[in-house]
């Protein structure tokens, strides 16, 4: 059961958002981790992530029950309802740590909320509309960095604009990984290079030790792939 429930939040992917959160709460906060503001961050990255994962594979039951039956909830390893709850929970919980920052930082994940739940029920079936939630909801979760290290302005917006179209053409290549599986590699490579990405903007920030930090999330995430899905 655990098991499976890790493979609905797609659990190697996970340090990628956390990476996010604490590459913005670093440079924002000028080289150092803000805490607990951080931590408050990082629970609602890993929540929501986890959450909208979560609810992607119950809106994807019955197309998986076709073409994907390794999945958790059409294998039978975890129930419809079951998924459904844990994803309203993580949501739930993700949405609600952002006001432990600020009141900002609690509208930055309602917002990441409502765009995950809006891509996995309803604008994943358009190509456009699809690319820009997705390339929203991580870019949010950057812009929740910078919030958590108390500095959403000037230049350092750029950050979040950046992740938003890096995830957003990683979106558009994933919707042909079924017709050409190379895309499905060149998906996971994108993802797995998220946290180095992250750790090399702090490092060019001068932060040297704390971008080493935040690019070796990337270890976790190439671990964890080997036993787990990462898409």
């Amino acid at each position: 059961m655990l098991f499976s429930i890790l493979q609905l939040i797609r659990l190697p992917n996970i340090p990628t958002a956390i990476s996010n959160v604490w590459a913005g709460a670093v440079i924002a906060n000028y080289g150092k981790f803000p805490i607990p503001n951080i931590l408050f961050g990082t629970v609602a990255a890993i929540a929501l992530y986890g959450g909208s994962l979560t609810f992607n594979d119950y809106c994807d039951r019955n197309y998986d029950r076709v073409y994907n039956l390794k999945r958790p909830i059409p294998s039978c390893s975890v129930s419809a309802q079951t998924a459904l709850l844990i994803a309203g929970t993580l949501l739930a919980l993700g949405a609600a740590s952002g006001f432990l920052i600020s009141l900002c930082g609690g509208v930055i994940t309602c917002a990441i909320a409502l765009s995950a739940v809006l891509y996995d029920g309803l604008l994943k079936m358009w190509f456009l509309p699809a690319i820009v939630s997705m390339g929203l909801c991580r870019g949010l979760v950057w812009a929740l960095g910078l919030e958590a290290g108390g500095t959403i302005y000037g230049l350092m917006l750029l950050f979040p604009v950046a992740i938003f179209v890096y995830t957003a053409a990683l979106t558009a290549i994933s919707r042909f990984e079924v017709e050409k599986p190379i895309f499905k590699k060149v998906v996971m490579g994108g993802i797995l290079l998220i946290p180095l990405i992250d750790g090399s903007i702090v490092f060019a920030y001068g932060y040297w030790w704390q971008g080493l930090i935040v690019g070796m999330l990337i270890v976790p995430v190439v671990v964890l792939s080997k036993k787990f899905d990462m898409t």
